[in-house]
């Protein structure tokens, strides 16, 4: 098991967690940086900074919010200065989706892109980015799969064998991110990309998450389930409606 501090400044823990999101927006901005010199990305450089700044505004506060109030509100109700405690982990993917979206939706108003051809470009290098947090979520020692007894098993903290949830998400995040690589390379209209992502993610979610150490509320679904079940359910109305035909910029707002 890696030790899920990276290195110590006095009393102060670097963790791996607070650098993988440090290092993912840093390489974030230069890969829409390249974009933008290959004129691909229509903005400024100084709008890609703005981008990159409510990103990470957006994501951050919804992940966390979604994390504390969805997941765990009992917790962070009694003890709501944990909020800030963001070096520990504690990021949900569908909070993050969703504050992202609206940090998206609020910059395309602001600087009058196409928030639909914005969504396209932003989802590759996000799926790829989710790809490697799910590692880091195994070097955090968090989200456990649950108790497995086959050949691939990980010990958990307290010496138990369970599924390999992380490297699993990982591997079918890494696969997502091909996939759009691959259609991006044709043409589609604005959006297709990205509610491609959604179905993608929101069905390999939901199967995957089965093997997820995670409460049942609904059904023997877990919460993760229900909401990525509603994002492949939203998404397949989506592209049946909108994008049966092919051909580019036919659908864009």
């Amino acid at each position: 098991m890696i030790n899920p501090v990276l290195f110590n400044i006095g009393p102060l823990e670097v963790k791996w967690y607070g650098v993988f999101y440090l290092i993912s927006f840093i390489a974030l901005y230069f890969y829409l940086d390249y974009l933008r010199k290959k004129d691909v990305l229509k903005l400024s450089k100084d709008q890609v900074y703005d981008l990159i700044l409510y990103l990470i505004v957006g994501i951050v506060l919804g992940a966390r919010l979604f994390h504390a109030f969805v997941w765990h509100p009992d917790f962070y109700l009694v003890n709501p200065l944990d909020l800030f405690k963001l070096w520990d982990g504690g990021m949900a993917f569908h909070g993050g989706l969703i504050g992202a979206i609206i940090a998206g939706l609020i910059f395309s108003k602001k600087h009058n892109y196409k928030v639909l051809k914005l969504a396209d470009i932003l989802v590759v290098p996000a799926a790829l980015i989710l790809s490697f947090g799910r590692l880091v979520n195994w070097i955090n020692q968090e989200i456990w799969g649950v108790v497995y007894n086959g050949s691939f098993c990980v010990k958990d903290l307290n010496d138990l064998c369970r599924f390999p949830y992380q490297a699993a998400a990982a591997i079918k995040r890494f696969f997502i991110f091909l996939i759009l690589v691959q259609s991006s390379k044709k043409q589609h209209k604005d959006g297709f990309i990205f509610w491609l992502f959604i179905l993608l993610s929101g069905i390999s979610r939901f199967l995957l998450d089965f093997y997820k150490e995670d409460a049942r509320v609904f059904l023997s679904l877990s919460t993760g389930q229900i909401t990525s079940f509603v994002m492949f359910v939203l998404a397949s109305y989506v592209l049946l409606k909108y994008y049966k035909k092919t051909g580019k910029n036919e659908v864009s707002s």
